[in-house]
C-alpha cells in the first residue's frame, strides 16, 4: 500500500490510492471524530434496530469472483444513490438514499471534523485550481454488513474516508489496481485514513465489508466551479424543471 510522504500530492497524480497513517497522530482530529460517532451511533440506534438486517452472503458480494462477473456483464455500479441495494449499511443525511437516517444532529457533530478535515486536504494536494471540499459519505457499518463492487464514476475527484473500527483485523477497503487488474485488500486497524482518485480514464472499482462496528466520515475534493460552470449548471436545472 501507498504512503504518502510530506509532500503535496498533484492532483493528477499517476497513483490514486493512498494511506494517510500520519494522520492518526492528529489527537485533535480522532477527539472530534470519536465525538462525532457517539452522535451517529445514539441516532442510529432504532435504525440498527429496524432496518438492518447482517447479510450472510456480506463476504461473497464483495469477492473477486463477484467483480468479474460485474466487468464482464459490462455494466457500472456507482453507488448507493442510484442502486441502495449495493450495501446494507446505515446511511446517514442523504436526502436522496433510501432508508438513509436523516439527522440535524448528525450533521451538526461532525462540522468540528469538517473544518479539521478540509484545511487537511486543501493543505494536501496541489492543484493550479481552486479546490473544493465536500461532505460524502457518511455510514455505520454493523456487523454482517458491505459495501458492494462501485465505481463511483458519477461523482468524479479525490475522496478521503475516515474509518473507525471496534475490533481491528475483522473489516477491510478492497479495490482492483486500475493499472494491474490486482486485487488488493486493505484491512482496517482501529483509525485508518484513505485517500484515492475517482476518475473516468481508471475507474477505481472498490468495496468494503464489515464484521464490526466500523464508522465512516467521507469527504470529496474537486476543482472549485468557474462562474461559467456554475451557470451552465443552473441553466440545465433550468430546463429540466
Amino acid at each position: 500500500m501507498n504512503n504518502v510522504a510530506a509532500n503535496k500530492i498533484p492532483y493528477h497524480s499517476p497513483r490514486i490510492f493512498f494511506e494517510l497513517p500520519e494522520w492518526e497522530n492528529d489527537l485533535n482530529l480522532l477527539e472530534a471524530v470519536r465525538e462525532s460517532i457517539a452522535v451517529q451511533r445514539l441516532f442510529g440506534q432504532e435504525a440498527l434496530r429496524s432496518q438492518f438486517s447482517p447479510n450472510p452472503q456480506a463476504q461473497q458480494e464483495v469477492s473477486e469472483e463477484t467483480l468479474q462477473h460485474i466487468l464482464s456483464s459490462g455494466k457500472n455500479k456507482d453507488d448507493i444513490v442510484a442502486d441502495r441495494t449495493l450495501s446494507n449499511c446505515l446511511a446517514f443525511n442523504f436526502a436522496n438514499v433510501k432508508d438513509a437516517i436523516i439527522s440535524p444532529k448528525v450533521a451538526q457533530s461532525r462540522k468540528h471534523v469538517d473544518t479539521l478535515i478540509e484545511r487537511k486536504l486543501l493543505a494536501l494536494l496541489d492543484s493550479d485550481r481552486p479546490l473544493h471540499v465536500q461532505n460524502s459519505g457518511h455510514f455505520w457499518y454493523p456487523p454482517g454488513s458491505f459495501m458492494g463492487w462501485h465505481t463511483n464514476l458519477r461523482t468524479p475527484g479525490w475522496r478521503l474516508y475516515i474509518n473507525y473500527v471496534e475490533q481491528p483485523g475483522k473489516s477491510f477497503f478492497r479495490y482492483r489496481d486500475p493499472d494491474t487488474g490486482k486485487i488488493v485488500t486493505a484491512i482496517d486497524r482501529t483509525w485508518n485514513f484513505r485517500f484515492f482518485r475517482i476518475a473516468s480514464e481508471k475507474p477505481l472499482w472498490h468495496a468494503i465489508y464489515s464484521q464490526t462496528d466500523r464508522f465512516s466520515l467521507g469527504y470529496k475534493v474537486s476543482p472549485q466551479p468557474s462562474l461559467i460552470d456554475r451557470l451552465r449548471r443552473k441553466f440545465n436545472r433550468f430546463t429540466r424543471a
